[in-house]
């Protein structure tokens, strides 16, 4: 038989669609609030109905929309329990990685330091996207340095609810320096191999984000 590549299908308009959608939401750009329906949406992408609805339908038994019948789609709005499990779920993953890592011989720390300088640059100039980039890649770097893939898996689930949930947690006055100072420390204590401290830092800077989200909640 010839050894022959299969062909690449083409990604389906329900694939981008799905994509595109999910980029508006990491974005912030769907407010919680609105409702819209799939036929406005396909008109702003310039395709039909029935795919972009298959996306939405997607989005939402992932739980990043909710589905309202013959009224449409609107951003899921996160209840406090769910809020708790999810950092829970991120402390039970991250703390335990930070841990790992601390323990491992010549772990390479440049990755998180240029997502530290991202970050900073971002806080800098107020832009709360590229400051949310920055952050995700720091996190990301840890769990894939660890290199076990259900977790990774785990953890990339966990990150697209939290980009939801992130923006809100940012809006509070002084809360990107925060967060920046919480990620130093962290990365303090990955260089001098202090597993207990990595983990308990770790734990703290997640604790602190859970809570600015609660706040936000209430209020």
């Amino acid at each position: 038989m010839i050894n022959i590549r299969p062909l690449k299908r083409a990604q389906s308009l329900k694939d981008m669609a799905y994509g595109q959608v999910k980029a508006l939401l990491r974005s912030g750009k769907m407010e919680a609030a609105t409702i819209f329906s799939a036929n406005q949406l396909a008109d702003s992408l310039g395709v039909s109905r029935t795919p972009v609805r298959e996306a939405l339908l997607q989005l939402s038994s992932e739980g990043f929309l909710t589905a309202l019948g013959s009224k449409g789609f609107q951003v899921r709005i996160f209840t406090e329990k769910e809020i708790a499990d999810t950092f829970e779920a991120r402390e039970a993953i991250e703390a335990w990685v930070v841990q790992r890592l601390a323990a491992r011989d010549g772990f390479e720390t440049g990755p998180l330091d240029e997502a530290a300088a991202r970050m900073e640059r971002a806080a800098e100039a107020n832009d709360a996207d590229a400051f949310m980039e920055a952050d995700a890649a720091f996190h990301l770097y840890l769990v894939h340095a660890l290199d076990n893939h259900l977790l990774t898996a785990q953890m990339e689930n966990i990150r697209d609810r939290i980009s939801l949930l992130g923006r809100r947690a940012l809006a509070v006055q002084g809360r990107m320096k925060e967060v920046l100072e919480e990620h130093r420390r962290i990365v303090e204590a990955l260089r001098a191999r202090d597993a207990v401290s990595g983990a308990r830092r770790m734990s703290d800077h997640l604790e602190a984000t859970r809570k600015r989200l609660l706040s936000q909640q209430a209020g």
